[in-house]
């Protein structure tokens, strides 16, 4: 019996252990520790495996069980309990009659969802089964008030009437270890049926269709912390930018040659994380840069809009690059560049041309 007892234990944790690598691909998680929690109540019989155990024989033993027991759903596959249950059991002692005592047992179980593990998670699905082990106290009331400590381990059947409600079928074998009569421990299998009520509804929140899982959004917290220091040395750049641009427009008078020589130099026209908009500062680099190509019609000139690698995915960074490209090319044209003159172009995420990422949200402006 204890051969038989290890060798069902060793399956289970065989079955477990084959399948928990489909756990790292599981999209769904509980989102509060409070969400998913069940009561279950019910019923059914517990009888001895064998007659050394001192009982009344194997069909005499049949014992009720009543039982109830609370389920905290972590994920989809995996789930712990709590379970008391018990009532009255008969029981023939060494040299004695036959007497009935009342006894508890109560539960420690973890289960291990073998549907999803292997089928995959679906909110609707009706039958699932689920094996499950852990530790447990019994403890009776008769003559010898004794406590026998033990495990357990076994099946559930679960046929889900809707996200609230469900019927369980279950079969539980235990070991029971005789704290008076040492040489023979006590073997016992337990079969119920109950009805589950989850409180709110089960319900897991699917990673891959939330807007930022947890460790993303721990990833995002780590990078804003990181662009703190970024973010104030941008602020003194885009200070001195402003001193440099006020002396620009007052010198807006002089000729186009010595306000801005793009055989000089380029022209760079800076953008806000993840914008396109041109603001103030950048429109007064846009309009120094159209008075100069202008005054060299013969001129061909890039547009090139770019991002920071920093951000973003690279799908993204190329678009935001198109898109920054384009205001500028708009805004020549507006200030009187003929469009011919011009070539966009839109090149994505980029390593740091310059002191920091969020100098490398920029267009730049440059004769062929």
């Amino acid at each position: 019996m204890k051969r038989m007892f290890t060798v069902l234990a060793a399956a289970a944790l065989v079955t477990v252990s084959a399948s928990a690598q489909k756990e790292k691909n599981n999209p769904y998680y509980t989102e509060k520790w409070s969400d998913n929690i069940a009561i279950s109540v019910g019923g059914g019989a517990q009888f001895g495996l064998r007659s050394s155990n001192y009982d009344a024989g194997f069909w005499r033993a049949l014992n009720p069980d009543v039982y109830v027991g609370i389920t905290k759903h972590i994920n989809p596959l995996w789930s712990v309990r709590g379970v008391i249950g018990g009532w009255r059991s008969s029981e023939r002692l060494p040299g004695a009659n036959e007497v009935t005592k009342k006894y508890i047992n109560i539960y420690g179980d973890v289960l291990y969802n073998l549907t999803n593990a292997f089928l995959g998670y679906q909110p609707d699905k009706i039958v699932e089964v689920s094996v499950f082990a852990g530790p447990y106290v019994n403890f009776l009331k008769s003559e010898l008030d004794q406590t026998r400590p033990g495990i357990s381990a076994g099946g559930q059947l679960r046929f889900n009437i809707n996200k609230y409600f469900a019927i369980d079928l279950e079969a539980r074998m235990s070991r029971q270890r005789e704290m008076v009569y040492l040489q023979n421990d006590r073997f016992y299998l337990a079969g119920t049926v109950g009805v589950t009520y989850t409180i709110g509804g089960k319900e897991f929140q699917n990673c891959s269709k939330h807007d930022l899982c947890l460790a993303e959004q721990k990833s995002l917290n780590d990078q804003i912390n990181a662009n703190k220091a970024q973010i104030s040395d941008l602020q003194n750049q885009l200070a001195a930018s402003k001193r440099e641009t006020q002396q620009a427009l007052a010198n807006a008078n002089k000729p186009v040659a010595s306000d801005c020589d793009m055989n000089a130099g380029p022209v760079a026209v800076f953008f806000k994380i993840g914008k396109a908009n041109i603001d103030d500062r950048g429109q007064a680099n846009i309009e120094l840069a159209a008075k100069a190509i202008k005054a060299d019609p013969n001129g061909k000139y890039t547009v090139r809009g770019y991002a920071d690698k920093a951000t973003g995915s690279a799908a993204i960074n190329q678009k935001l690059s198109e898109k920054r490209a384009k205001a500028v090319y708009d805004a020549l044209v507006a200030a009187g560049v003929d469009g011919a003159q011009l070539e966009q172009q839109g090149m994505g995420a980029q390593d740091n041309m310059f002191s920091s990422d969020a100098l490398n949200r920029v267009v730049i402006i440059k004769r062929k």
